[in-house]
């Protein structure tokens, strides 16, 4: 692995893709421990957290990967080098992912131990995992799409909050909550549905990220 080219890709995807996720998490800390404070009960904390784990971390890194495509001052450049763009394109995603990791790998720290008891440790990294991923491979996709990170945030949030505001409309399978909020759906199949749609996302995003065409196209509209 190539620790040169892993640190570039990780000054290019830029600060606040890296720190969203941290600062989703720090937000929420803030609002939920002066909850906690004013009057909460003993779950207010707990419960918390395991909201910045499965809704937080998981819009913060959906939006944060929707501004790592075509943002290279010099793209014509970018997109005549021998390795792919959108391979360039991926390893920033997996930069902006591992702030994400870090926070939820922190977060689910202080919480161990309130997990419901059928959940083993590799279970529970389920609860944030497949969320994350799939918000931030629909970030990725829409991205691609539409050239325009402000656009496709807004369609990541849109989902977001189309799921907390309407979840009865929500497939089970594709539930991004099913830890936090009331789901009576098979939870383990739900957090690999997720994961499984992540990798379609993905899939589908690849070639749309090999087109320079339309790649350079977007940002002449810039």
């Amino acid at each position: 692995m190539n620790s040169r080219l892993w640190r570039y890709e990780v000054r290019r995807a830029g600060g606040a893709a890296l720190l969203a996720p941290a600062f989703a998490a720090a937000v929420g800390g803030v609002v939920i421990v002066a909850a906690g404070r004013s009057g909460g009960d003993a779950r207010t904390v707990p419960d918390g957290l395991r909201y910045i784990l499965e809704m937080a971390v998981p819009l913060a890194a959906g939006v944060a990967v929707t501004t790592l495509v075509g943002r290279d001052p010099v793209l014509e450049l970018q997109l005549t080098l021998p390795v792919e763009y959108r391979a360039t394109v991926l390893r920033r995603a997996a930069a902006a992912l591992a702030g994400a990791v870090v926070v939820a790998v922190v977060v689910d720290a202080v919480l161990r131990g309130g997990w419901p008891p059928q959940r083993g440790a590799p279970a529970d990294q389920l609860v944030w995992a497949s969320p994350t991923l799939a918000m931030a491979a629909l970030g990725l996709l829409v991205a691609a799409l539409l050239r325009e990170p402000a656009a496709a945030g807004a369609v990541v949030a849109t989902v977001w909050l189309f799921q907390e505001l309407a979840p009865q409309r929500v497939p089970g399978p594709l539930y991004l909550f099913a830890s936090t909020e009331r789901f009576s759906g098979d939870w383990m199949a739900n957090r690999l549905t997720l994961v499984a749609v992540a990798a379609l996302l993905v899939a589908a995003a690849w070639p749309v990220l090999g087109r320079p065409a339309w790649l350079l196209s977007g940002a002449d509209a810039r």
